[in-house]
């Protein structure tokens, strides 16, 4: 198969099961005229039998049509598209998978050709089967939502590449892209976009327990993304 990819550099997961269903969200802030939210769920804790799970929600709460987007290869599709996050006290790292797709389209390992997620934990822990890094395969489009529309996905989380199993702290995963007024059907902004971040905070616990924040924040123009 050909590949156009970006090879990302990572080094080359936890215990305990905790409540699930804890929903963490900050209402979208920034221009008023783009009203957006961005949630994310708990589905699961790292337990013995299978990694940490999270819903993530971007929903489009104005009253006209958004177009999201994202810059060249970004990630994979999706609410969010952010892969790496790194703990607030030095550069542990966690990684998020958007399991609702084909992921074998957008994410590979660097060395096996499959995906990271693994089916049982690796030396012990809940963490990707590569050796040798990701291989991001393909950036993805403009991505158009209708009032009131949400872009929903299941996401599992594994400890990275750094040594030992999962470590407690804070991980935050950031991601910036274009939003602004779509013309409808076209894949093009009516007007001037203007930057949108999302932010996602993860809390690991001793035990493997995981809860979440999430955020939206529209700010600036973007040069060179109006139509």
């Amino acid at each position: 198969m050909n590949r156009r990819a970006l090879l990302v550099s990572l080094g080359a997961a936890g215990s305990g099961i905790g409540s699930a269903g804890c929903v963490g969200r900050i209402p979208g802030v920034g221009d008023p005229s783009l009203d957006v939210s961005f949630d994310a769920e708990v589905r699961r804790s790292f337990g013995d039998d299978g990694p940490a799970q999270l819903t993530l929600t971007f929903a489009n709460r104005t009253d006209a049509p958004l177009l999201l987007r994202p810059g060249v290869m970004q990630g994979i599709p999706g609410p969010f598209t952010a892969i790496r996050g790194r703990r607030r006290a030095d550069d542990r790292e966690l990684l998020l998978f958007y399991t609702g797709i084909d992921l074998d389209r957008y994410v590979l390992c660097a060395d096996v050709d499959r995906t990271p997620v693994p089916d049982e934990p690796v030396d012990g822990c809940w963490r990707p089967v590569c050796r040798e890094g990701l291989e991001i395969i393909t950036a993805h489009g403009p991505i158009e939502l209708e009032p009131g529309e949400e872009l929903i996905g299941e996401y599992t989380v594994l400890d990275g590449f750094d040594d030992g199993c999962l470590r407690p702290g804070t991980y935050e995963f950031d991601d910036s892209t274009a939003i602004g007024r779509a013309v409808p059907g076209e894949g093009e902004f009516e007007s001037e976009a203007v930057s949108l971040e999302r932010r996602l905070a993860v809390a690991v616990e001793e035990k493997g327990n995981v809860s979440v924040t999430a955020s939206a924040i529209v700010g600036e123009s973007e040069e060179g993304q109006s139509r």
